[in-house]
């Protein structure tokens, strides 16, 4: 079965840089019917300058497959929540979406 997912969409409010990157940020709510055991993970297309994630002021563990990047925020969700996408000076990145897999 296919994951559920939710694109993250704009708005994303970017910021500059002292290095020349950006710093991209965007609210999201939780997703509702989630029970434990369910997985959600945040993922990152065409990655490749994507220095760091935070979610809720929170740096995160990342997981690198060619150029997409993902990890599991099951555990960091709060009812609202702040993404926060660190980007190389000249880099750039895909769509950015929450997966969610029901448990089984």
């Amino acid at each position: 079965m296919q994951p559920h997912r939710i694109r993250l969409r704009d708005p994303w409010d970017v910021s500059p840089t002292d290095d020349g990157g950006t710093v991209r940020c965007r609210a999201f709510n939780k997703p509702t019917g989630l029970t434990v055991g369910d997985v959600v993970r945040l993922v990152v297309e065409s990655a490749e300058g994507l220095q760091s994630v935070a979610l809720n002021g929170r740096v995160l563990e990342v997981a690198r497959n060619r150029d997409v990047a993902g990890c599991d925020i099951f555990a960091v969700l709060q009812p609202r929540n702040q993404l926060e996408l660190r980007v190389a000076a000249g880099g750039q990145i895909g769509e950015v979406r929450l997966e969610i897999e029901a448990k089984a």
